[in-house]
């Protein structure tokens, strides 16, 4: 008689179960790599912005404790606080951002694709904070006097932006509190960035970082970004 050799395939079941294992495995692994690389693109955009204030606070103290202007009188002449003013008081690491120019790596936010950085950066100063060409004497005195007494823990000086409707050739590097009543997220000019994760992270003007979720940032926004909230 002779001996049947058993069956050493796979059933058609025991096929599509294994194949939905793998699937269900590389779902995992692959969520797991994104919010990996979510993180470690948090962390460098922390550190830039850590970076910043450091080069600000420095900038500060060699000019008798006046903070650098987001802007000259006429906006596109310099200094631009991100491009003109900041760079000598940081590593010279440049990269290529869209409009064929490049800047230093550290106003390039990771969290962003290449497409839409910022030809004058990704972060944006307070203009409560960094403001334009004083325009009258003694501004700049009288702005220090206030920032003495303001909460300095609790005031953004710059933070992750995004242009609501200009072309980000003409930059997002700096925003007017004025203009975000109402509108916060959704308002057509510079406005803070969530990054799609949750949170608007931002340097302080007593130079710690931050990541202030986004209800509390709407919310508070006042508190947040105005010298005399």
């Amino acid at each position: 008689m002779k001996r049947l050799r058993p069956d050493l395939g796979f059933s058609l079941v025991e096929l599509l179960c294994a194949i939905a294992v793998i699937a269900i495995l590389m779902m995992v692994v692959v969520s797991t790599l994104s919010r990996v690389k979510v993180h470690s693109q948090r962390s460098q955009s922390v550190a830039n912005l850590k970076s910043i204030g450091q080069a600000i606070m420095l900038y500060s103290a060699d000019h008798q404790g006046v903070l650098p202007l987001m802007c000259s009188a006429d906006r596109w002449g310099s200094p631009i606080w991100s491009t003109n003013v900041l760079p000598e008081y940081l590593d010279n690491n440049m990269t290529e951002v869209p409009g064929d120019r490049t800047i230093n790596s550290v106003f390039v936010d990771p969290l962003l694709e290449f497409e839409k950085h910022g030809s004058l950066g990704d972060y944006a100063a307070n203009a409560e904070v960094l403001r334009g060409f004083p325009s009258y004497p003694g501004e700049d005195g009288l702005r220090l006097s206030k920032l003495a007494q303001a909460d300095t823990s609790r005031l953004m000086m710059v933070m992750a932006a995004e242009n609501g409707g200009s072309d980000l050739l003409h930059g997002m590097w700096y925003i007017l509190p004025i203009y975000l009543r109402g509108s916060l997220f959704d308002n057509p000019r510079a406005r803070p960035s969530t990054r799609d994760i949750g949170v608007v992270l931002g340097v302080f003007v007593d130079g710690h970082v931050a990541a202030v979720p986004e209800a509390e940032f709407a919310e508070n926004y006042r508190d947040y970004l105005f010298l005399e909230p």
